[in-house]
């Protein structure tokens, strides 16, 4: 698939999710506090609240576990002073 084309098409697909996700959000949020009120809105919050802090602490321990490895190198990596020719 040729790169003027690729990039078309995602660029496509990102903005028209986008707009679909603003149609469904804004249309959503109306007849969400017409029926229950501004405790309708808790509906959309909420979930989205928890995914988010779900995902940082995922991504913080992901972190966490990077730094706390030990580094051990290559076993067929060698300084150049420790490199032996033959002869």
């Amino acid at each position: 698939m040729p790169v003027h084309r690729r990039f078309t098409a995602s660029g496509f697909i990102y903005a028209s999710s986008r707009a679909l996700t603003y149609i469904i959000t804004s249309f959503g949020i109306v007849y969400l506090t017409e029926t229950f009120g501004h405790w309708g809105l808790l509906f959309i919050t909420v979930p989205l609240c928890t995914a988010y802090l779900l995902s940082i602490n995922y991504f913080e321990k992901l972190e966490n576990q990077k730094h706390h490895q030990v580094h051990t190198p290559h076993p067929f990596s060698a300084k150049p002073d420790e490199i032996k020719l033959a002869g």
